[in-house]
């Protein structure tokens, strides 16, 4: 029974990591990319920090939704956080390309 659920719990984790992994990927190579050389350190910890700043609001932002009304409004919340992502990053690219 136990070695049934450390399979699936091992499964489970190799899923989240499957939709993490590139997000993770593209965000720390292309602040390798903008960063200078000479601040490189200074850029991956801010990242790092960032990243668990972030997961942390998230966390609080999708506990309560999950625990009162039910997981779907938590859901919806993740979806939402998503979708504004996408468009922050595609406001952000534009300006970035026509700053240059």
């Amino acid at each position: 029974m136990l070695t049934e659920l450390n399979s699936i719990g091992t499964a489970g984790i190799a899923a989240i990591g499957f939709g993490v992994a590139p997000h993770l990927m593209a965000v720390f190579s292309l602040a390798e990319h903008v960063a200078p050389l000479e601040r490189m350190g200074e850029a991956m910890t801010l990242l790092g920090s960032g990243l668990i700043v972030g997961q942390g609001i998230a966390a609080l932002a999708a506990g309560q939704p999950a625990r009162n009304p039910g997981h779907s409004s938590a859901f919806v919340l993740t979806w939402a956080s998503g979708a504004a992502a996408v468009l922050a990053a595609l406001v952000l690219v534009r300006w970035a390309l026509e700053g240059a």
